[in-house]
């Protein structure tokens, strides 16, 4: 068969591990009797059967309405529906678990009482019936004010958004304020790192510049020095050649005129 959408939700329940005061306020839940009949099936299924009357036993009286079956068609109150369920193992086509004799036998005796309005009928009966009481009760109540809940769910829910809303305009500032200081980070960060780079690029041009300019300076200052000694040692070369040259035909000539004044003499 088709899973309904109520036991989908019992088995996350269940996962949950419901704690007793977060199931106590799904039975006191104030926005819908839906919420509440989850919470009375759950404990039929996963509570100990010696706790059902503890669970069920303050609620029997409740007048608050809930339609049993899907798509509408049976209409009763949220005490018979705890009832029921404790009373029968077949709900709508589905067994609950078996509850023990002895915890069986003391919900009978509770019931007792009231068991003439339900026992022994099928749920077609009971529903006859139930429609039948429902709208006796409509016409008791048409022109009274009969006590209701909906003013306290409306309340309920106008809180609940409100809350929803201040959450979420929490959640908004705090994502805005997340985006801009990642953003001012990030601007930061690139900023910093174009400086860097560009300081960087200069500090090593500025570097190579000068390494250039002074190797280019050492060169022609060693170049010009070489020019220089080479030049001075070939003009000083140059000009002790003339001079001893001269000199040596200077020598020449005082000894030829030497001799030569020598044998006229003679």
């Amino acid at each position: 068969g088709i899973v309904s959408t109520p036991y989908c939700l019992l088995y996350k329940l269940f996962t949950l591990k419901l704690t007793r005061k977060q199931l106590r306020g799904m039975l006191d839940h104030s926005d819908s009797p839906y919420i509440r009949g989850l919470g009375f099936m759950y404990i039929r299924y996963c509570q100990p059967p010696k706790d059902f009357l503890e669970w069920f036993e303050p609620y029997f009286d409740d007048e608050e309405e809930i339609d049993l079956k899907a798509g509408g068609g049976f209409l009763t109150t949220i005490g018979e529906m705890c009832k029921m369920i404790i009373r029968k193992l077949d709900w709508f086509g589905t067994l609950f678990p078996r509850i023990p004799v002895n915890v069986e036998t003391a919900i009978k005796a509770k019931l007792k009482p009231a068991e003439p309005r339900t026992s022994g009928i099928t749920f077609g009966e009971a529903e006859k019936r139930l429609k039948e009481e429902q709208r006796l009760r409509k016409d008791k109540y048409h022109d009274d004010d009969r006590p209701s809940r909906d003013d306290g769910r409306s309340k309920d829910r106008n809180d609940q958004r409100n809350r929803d809303d201040d959450r979420r305009s929490r959640d908004d500032d705090r994502r805005s304020r997340d985006y801009d200081d990642r953003r001012g980070k990030d601007y930061d960060d690139r900023r910093g790192k174009d400086y860097d780079d560009r300081r960087g690029r200069d500090f090593d041009d500025r570097r190579s510049k000068d390494y250039d300019d002074r190797r280019s300076k050492d060169y022609d200052d060693r170049r010009s020095k070489d020019y220089d000694d080479r030049r001075s040692k070939d003009y000083d070369d140059r000009r002790s050649k003339d001079y001893d040259d001269r000199r040596s035909r200077n020598h020449y000539d005082r000894e030829r005129d030497r001799d030569y004044n020598e044998t006229r003499n003679k």
